[in-house]
């Protein structure tokens, strides 16, 4: 039985989720168990309660998704796991410039910067600096200075 269990792809995942928290000989160490991240006692030494637990959640192993702690800073346990697509994962990353809007106005970047087409430039400059209103990328100076496209 358990040659079945390590040829499972959760199997994989699950001895992954808990070498990053407790090896401190890997590299990934340093971004998880190096900053208090852990893995719940349950799902610590029981395999089918974390798999249980992870393929009752909404798009379980479907194409697209991967397992995402929901707080990035928070620990592998039930209140904090979802399936998530890359696109979610990459915005819920500690250096994501993303966290510092709310979703109501990072929709009304989407819309300005679909209509005005900013530079790579300015939008680099928009994030770096925090600024949380959209004004830069349509400011006039910054427009002569070539940072919104056509």
């Amino acid at each position: 039985m358990t040659g079945n269990i390590t040829k499972d792809p959760l199997y994989k995942r699950w001895q992954a989720m808990k070498n990053r928290c407790k090896n401190e000989n890997l590299s990934a160490y340093k971004n998880y168990g190096g900053r208090g991240i852990s893995v719940c006692d349950e799902w610590t030494i029981n395999f089918h309660g974390y798999k249980k637990f992870v393929l009752s959640l909404p798009n379980a192993m479907e194409d697209g998704y991967t397992l995402d702690r929901i707080d990035n800073d928070g620990n592998y346990e039930p209140n904090n796991m979802r399936w998530a697509t890359i696109v979610e994962q990459q915005a819920n990353r500690r250096n994501s410039y993303h966290n510092r809007w709310s979703i109501d106005e990072l929709s009304d970047m989407g819309e300005y910067i679909a209509r005005f087409k900013p530079t790579f430039r300015a939008m680099y400059k928009l994030f770096k600096t925090g600024d949380n209103g959209i004004n830069f990328i349509l400011n006039t100076t910054d427009n002569k200075r070539g940072l919104v496209n056509g």
